[in-house]
This record gives C-alpha cells, structure tokens and sequence, in this order.
C-alpha cells in the first residue's frame, strides 16, 4: 500500500489548521423581571427572533424589524425567546426630550439599520465621538417622534388630501385622482409629501389608515367592521397591513386593549 504523504493534509508551516465549520449556536431564553429607568428613556431593538414585553401591565410581542420605545418611569419586564437577539439603547431623559409619552412599536426598515447600530457601537465600544453621538441621539429621538405622529403636509394641495383622506380613510379614490382633486398633477403631489412629511402619498394614506383603525379597535368596533371603516374589503389583506405597521395583529391589538392576553 502506498503510504499517504502528511504534506498534502498538513497546512504549511506557520498557519493554523483549519476550524470544522460550527454548529447552529443556541441561545437559550432570558427573562427580565419589572424595572424601571428613572432618568433614561430606552428604545428596545429587535434585531433577530421575537420577544414578550409587558409595559405598565399590558403585553406585546417585540418582532424582529421592530423596535419598542419605553419612556423613562415606564415599568417593563421582558421574555427574550430562544436563539434571539434584542438590542437596547438609551437615552437620558434630561432637557425634555420626550419624543413620545407612552410606549410604543416602531418598525426599523433596512435603511436606518446602520442608525442604531451605530448608537449601540457609541454606547458599548470605544470607538465614540462625543460630537457624533450627540448629533446619532438627535436623529434618533427624532425617527422616534416622526413615527409618533403623522405630520400634515405644509403646501395646500398636499394638505388638502392628506385632510380629506384623514376625514375618510375609505376614501376609495386613487393617488392620481386625488391628486386631480386638486389640480396638480400626481407627480408634484408626491414630491410635496415625500419633501414635507418624510412619506410618500401611499405611504402616508396607509399610516393614516392604521391610526384610525387602532382608534376604532380601541373604541371596541369589530374588526370586519374596522376593516371596511379603513379601505379594506379583504380582512385578511387588513390584517397584513395592520401587524406590518402596528407589530400586532387586530385580534391581539384589541385583546390588549380589553386587558386580555
């Protein structure tokens, strides 16, 4: 038999042999009894898997995407599920920045995702510029607070819309024919959204829609009839939309505000 040579299996000299490829890591479930932050407001990110959240006695899932902002005295506990990673920042809560006064979910798209790592790398690295990090923490509380309301835009055609679309969230009419409505024509009606409130015309109708249905499931209307009341024929499309941007689904988002699991 022909002997194997060693030096087709050994690495050259001064190199280290080659790792086996890891197996899937494991992380277990972590649990975070009440706590509250006096003088710091903490913005949780959902960075991979999911998370239970209970906020002054209400409960929520945290989704990976989404992030959930905890004013400052807001009593929190949280269940991180299996293999999941979340993320938390914060804020002092001196000088009055209060950006929003109750809790609440944000979705955190692909693109301000550098955002946040950028603040979790200020707070937990060396790498920090005091100058950055101020001028991080003011794009953030901002997001934060853009994402609490829904500006108006400031142009009269644009504002004219977007008030007949909050009157009537049903309003079935199409962008170009509200944008006929008020003699401009689509394109300089969605410059003027995109320049003044941050969205586009679509995406400012949907968010508008999802306020009013979360105000009408908290007045305890059914969720067809919620449905209908926004735009929406199909429930399940409604529901689609609804957990995308509230980060819950109606069903649950109206159990929680009955107090209910």
């Amino acid at each position: 038999m022909t002997p194997v040579s060693t030096a087709a299996v050994l690495p050259p000299a001064g190199t280290s042999p080659p790792r086996a490829a890891p197996g899937t890591v494991r992380a277990p479930a972590v649990s975070v009894a009440d706590r509250r932050h006096e003088h710091e407001h903490l913005l949780l990110w959902q960075v991979h898997g999911a998370a239970e959240l209970v906020l002054d006695g209400e409960r929520t899932t945290l989704s990976a995407g989404w992030a959930c902002w905890i004013p400052a005295g807001v009593v929190h506990a949280l269940t991180v599920r299996e293999n999941s990673v979340v993320l938390p920042l914060l804020f002092d809560a001196a000088g009055g920045r209060f950006p929003a006064d109750t809790w609440k979910l944000l979705r955190i798209p692909e693109e301000l995702r550098p955002l946040l790592l950028l603040s979790v790398q200020y707070q937990n690295s060396i790498i920090y510029s005091p100058q950055g990090h101020g001028e991080l923490e003011e794009q953030i509380l901002a997001l934060v607070a853009a994402r609490s309301t829904l500006p108006l835009p400031r142009s009269e055609p644009a504002r004219g819309v977007a008030l007949a679309v909050r009157r009537d969230p049903a309003d079935p009419r199409t962008v170009q024919e509200l944008a006929a409505a008020v003699h401009v024509s689509y394109r300089t009606l969605e410059r003027a959204f995109l320049q003044e409130t941050g969205l586009t015309l679509h995406q400012w109708r949907i968010t508008s829609r999802m306020q009013s249905a979360t105000r009408l499931l908290r007045e305890g209307i059914g969720i067809r009839a919620v449905a209908a009341r926004v735009g929406y024929a199909n429930v399940s499309a409604f529901g689609r939309v609804f957990k995308e941007h509230v980060g819950d689904t109606p069903r649950r988002y109206a159990q929680r505000q009955r107090g209910g699991c």
